[in-house]
């Protein structure tokens, strides 16, 4: 049988309530939890990729039947997956994204501009909204599950047993009429700590909109995750403990300066997948304006790695947080949460499907329940150890 989520009724009411409440007391700068961490050394008795994938560990593997999205992830850290989704299934995203963002009871109307002022919307980070449950919705769930989103991780780890993240939706509103970016300045970063030395993740974001040069959307400095390890050794002044780490104006310098690389814009079609190598130093910008075509910008974050890379501790925090509806970070195979939202009302209930379950651990994918109120996760004998830091 498939799962559902816990119901209780989110109404308008509640919904304005709750979003005072986060509002007023959720902060920007509350720290995530960080679970179980990636690990490496990795066994693979059991839970073996396919050979292809695991010729030197921890890169990315190209042979000559790879994609050529493959390629250009490997050598600039980034590449753009066309036609992933078709723009009628973008529209109906879209379309339930207003939805959502209506029931929050703020008084927000799509057909109506003087609702979308910043004391109506939904607290975010940089357009980034990564509370409220959105990551839990319905609509977010259909694109995780969409064969084609999936098929990118397929081809990127060589296995289909993947686990996923359960991560933001992100929406920038025209820059003409609000400023959704709090960073005017750079905010460059990598997601990946330095303690993970060399390919250890690979992010998504799904395009429901296309961005031009001049919309805000996507830049990184290409080929900047091959600088990795050398841009920590340089300065050891970043937090290592933590894999979000904005870069100092000094070491942008450096990368432009001394190592010849340059900050580009990143243009995506409607329904195109921009993947990234964590380790690569990006962002998104704002719009220019004026510009041609005022355009919202729409994304999905989605992330999936393998499910072997995932021990006991971790699969049984993951079915905690999706039953809880909580939101994490990019990392599937550890659990970093974000703050809950002072008891922000369940979504409603849906059905998520054999697919989902597997995504989230419910289930493993020779189709066997896991037996939770067991403690019985996993019968992965993978022990994942830590990689020393730099």
């Amino acid at each position: 049988m498939a799962s559902s989520f816990l119901p209780k009724m989110f109404t308008r009411s509640t919904g304005m309530k709750m979003f005072r409440q986060c509002r007023t007391t959720a902060s920007s700068s509350d720290k995530v939890i960080n679970g179980p961490r990636l690990e490496s050394n990795i066994s693979r008795k059991k839970h073996q990729l396919k050979e292809t994938s695991a010729k030197k560990e921890h890169e990315l593997n190209v042979t000559e039947n790879s994609p050529s999205w493959i390629n250009q992830l490997n050598v600039h850290g980034y590449a753009v997956v066309p036609n992933v989704l078709a723009p009628p299934q973008c529209d109906h995203i879209i379309d339930k994204a207003w939805e959502w963002l209506a029931e929050l009871g703020t008084g927000i109307q799509r057909n109506d501009s003087s609702t979308w002022t910043n004391d109506r919307w939904p607290k975010h980070f940089n357009g980034i909204i990564q509370r409220y449950r959105i990551g839990h919705a319905p609509f977010v769930w259909q694109a995780r599950t969409n064969s084609n989103v999936i098929g990118v991780f397929e081809k990127i780890w060589g296995t289909n047993e993947l686990l996923t993240s359960f991560d933001a939706m992100g929406i920038l509103r025209p820059a003409v009429m609000v400023t959704d970016l709090e960073h005017t300045s750079s905010w460059f970063h990598t997601d990946q700590s330095p303690k993970k030395e060399g390919f250890h993740c690979v992010q998504g974001v799904l395009n429901l909109e296309e961005a031009s040069i001049e919309d805000a959307g996507f830049t990184c400095y290409p080929g900047s995750h091959k600088l990795h390890t050398e841009l920590f050794q340089r300065n050891n002044d970043y937090d290592t403990t933590m894999d979000f780490n904005t870069i100092s104006k000094e070491d942008l310098h450096w990368v432009e300066r001394d190592k010849g690389l340059v900050p580009t814009r990143i243009p995506a079609p409607k329904g195109s997948f921009t993947i990234f190598d964590s380790r690569l130093l990006h962002c998104t910008v704002p719009a220019k304006v004026p510009r041609e075509n005022p355009r919202w910008r729409y994304t999905l974050y989605i992330c999936m790695t393998p499910r072997a890379w995932a021990d006991k501790n971790t699969l049984q925090a993951r079915v905690e947080a999706f039953r809880n509806q909580r939101m994490t970070t990019h990392w599937p195979h550890h659990v970093g949460l974000f703050p809950d939202d002072l008891d922000f009302p369940m979504l409603p209930k849906f059905e998520l499907g054999d697919v989902g379950e597997k995504l989230v651990g419910l289930k493993d994918y020779s189709g066997n329940q896991l037996i939770l109120e067991e403690g019985i996760v996993s019968d992965s004998d993978f022990t994942p150890h830590e990689r020393p830091a730099l």
